[in-house]
């Protein structure tokens, strides 16, 4: 039989909650505002949206879509469905209405979990499915079926019951639809720690890094490359809300981030600010990835310049 804490891949730092609950995992720069949570936080605040969810009669299996920017409460909600058996299914909030509408008809959600400030198309689509489960990042809440986010955090228990999903499937993305429809990924809890317990094995993360996440947590560059190494290792993630590059610039120095990861057009952005390159700290920064792209020799030239 299968043990939902060894093979879930919601559970996948729950050790590093108890080997160290109090050292910071996620720096939360959503929203203009410095926000900090600690592994123990994380931790509880994922059991409670699994405890919410089953309290309110979701079953294992079930598809729970998000549509929210990058802040901590994307992390906390991919984990913490997964921890109730429940099927992440993270979106980009900036595709058009009717892919929107496709992928939450498509996966047979049941539920969504939206950020209104990133997509206010979220409301209007999960009103017009009759989705059962709708929660909401706003204290404003446009009508009786919507809960506010915080008032799930807040009034849940953490009391949950551990499942896995009847299929084995953590978490269920989207291609981009550039084929045609957007097609859906069924991505399993298995092979989702196999290739994180093996890559820590061969390549482990410090506990001292501090990666820095600009690019969206609903691509795999962010999740991946940062965001799931870190809370194994007990390393700490710095949130930035999207990619401006003298903001970027400014976080890498102020954050202390030893490492960050992109795609090749956010480090020749910043090549046009050396005015600014030039007054800030990167003493900590050893490290900065990049893929997800042909990757030119120039660029890399440029960035050993500056």
């Amino acid at each position: 039989m299968p043990d939902p804490f060894m093979d879930n891949l919601g559970f996948f730092f729950c050790d590093t909650a108890r080997r160290a609950p109090d050292d910071i995992a996620v720096v939360d720069l959503w929203g203009g505002r410095r926000r900090e949570f600690s592994f123990v936080e994380l931790d509880r605040r994922a059991d409670r949206i699994a405890g919410f969810f089953q309290a309110r009669g979701a079953r294992p299996g079930e598809r729970i879509a998000l549509l929210v920017g990058n802040r901590s409460e994307y992390i906390e909600s991919f984990f913490g469905l997964m921890r109730a058996g429940l099927v992440s299914v993270p979106l980009n909030p900036k595709q058009a209405e009717a892919n929107l509408e496709f992928m939450l008809r498509d996966s047979g959600a049941s539920g969504l979990i939206v950020d209104p400030e990133v997509c206010p198309l979220g409301l209007d689509i999960a009103d017009r499915l009759e989705l059962r489960h709708r929660v909401i990042l706003s204290d404003q809440v446009p009508g009786d079926f919507w809960l506010p986010y915080d008032r799930v955090i807040d009034g849940s228990t953490p009391a949950l019951v551990p499942s896995i999903s009847p299929d084995g499937i953590a978490f269920q993305p989207y291609t981009a639809g550039s084929t045609g429809k957007p097609k859906g990924v069924r991505l399993r809890h298995e092979g989702m720690l196999w290739s994180i317990r093996s890559t820590e094995e061969k390549w482990p993360t410090s506990p001292s890094e501090v990666g820095l996440v600009c690019v969206p947590l609903f691509h795999k560059n962010a999740m991946r490359g940062t965001v799931k190494p870190n809370l194994f290792a007990g390393a700490r993630t710095v949130l930035m809300p999207r990619y401006e590059p003298r903001e970027f610039l400014r976080a890498l120095a102020e954050e202390r981030a030893t490492y960050c990861g992109g795609v090749p057009a956010i480090f020749s952005m910043i090549l046009q600010h050396e005015d600014l390159i030039a007054t800030l700290d990167f003493s900590a920064l050893k490290l900065l990835v990049i893929g997800s792209a042909v990757v030119p020799t120039e660029l890399v030239r440029n960035l050993n310049r500056v």
